[in-house]
């Protein structure tokens, strides 16, 4: 029982990531954009 919710756990978290880096790929991820201006102000 702990190993399947583990494993759910684990996919469900893989899937957040991939979701997210999908949505920076084409540049519809607001919380990317705000880092990577912050980034450009600090340097």
């Amino acid at each position: 029982m702990l190993v399947l919710v583990i494993l759910i756990t684990g996919i469900l978290l893989s899937a957040l990531i991939i979701y997210r880096l999908y949505q920076i790929k084409h540049d519809e991820d607001k919380h990317y954009k705000r880092i990577k201006r912050y980034e450009e102000v600090i340097s």
